[in-house]
């Protein structure tokens, strides 16, 4: 779900074992990464998955955690994803003042991510299906109104939809989570219900059937 391998959807531990990102948040082990960097489980933490590409606009996730960090020198932002942009990105961390907040993970597999995921806020400038993954973990997301994410972020109640490019913005909406730990506690609860929707087999199939029979009511 995240790195040059591009998005991948819910993928399963063993044959006929529950996958990774089904599991409630509850029953994940800790994350690894946490205890190598450092950092406390209890810490504010803000993530972004993805390709590091232009296209997925990681730049404007970092400008956002620096915001955050600014006022909350205790977050952390971290970035899970490897790419083209990641040299370019370390740069403007260090100049905006959140330089050893940032940390940039490279590519994570599904099994530490999925463990990773609950500690934090996702941050979403545009995310494939590890946005769903980012739900089911319980992540409140803060996304920009871009693609498909505003069909899957329902504003102020599994998150925030914030402008286009609208890095401060989405700063703002994460620093709001962070503060407010009954509204973040709300959005976790929406978040996993909204995902596990998307991500219900049956409905998905009905989905399928529906679209398949209006092509079909057309060619006739």
């Amino acid at each position: 779900a995240n790195g040059a391998r591009g998005p991948t959807a819910i993928i399963p531990v063993a044959k006929n074992a529950e996958p990774l990102h089904q599991r409630a948040p509850g029953q994940r082990e800790p994350p690894e990464t946490l205890a190598r960097l450092g950092i406390e489980a209890r810490a504010p933490l803000m993530l972004f998955v993805g390709r590091l590409l232009e296209l997925k606009h990681p730049d404007e996730a970092v400008k956002a955690m620096a915001a955050v960090i600014a006022r909350r020198p205790d977050a952390h932002g971290l970035v899970a994803g490897s790419g083209p942009m990641q040299a370019g990105l370390e740069a403007p961390a260090d100049s905006l003042g959140a330089g050893g907040h940032v940390h940039f993970l490279g590519h994570l597999d599904q099994a530490e991510l999925s463990r990773l995921i609950p500690h934090c806020i996702t941050l979403s400038p545009l995310t494939g299906m590890a946005l769903v993954e980012c739900g089911l973990g319980g992540s409140p997301l803060v996304a920009f109104d871009r693609d498909w994410q505003a069909e899957f972020v329902e504003d102020g109640v599994n998150g925030f939809v914030v402008p286009f490019l609208d890095h401060a913005a989405m700063a703002e909406r994460a620093l709001r989570l962070i503060e407010d730990p009954a509204l973040r506690e709300r959005m976790t609860r929406a978040s996993r219900e909204r995902a596990l929707d998307f991500a219900d087999r049956s409905r998905i199939e009905a989905h399928e059937h529906e679209a398949y029979d209006r092509v079909l009511g057309l060619a006739r």
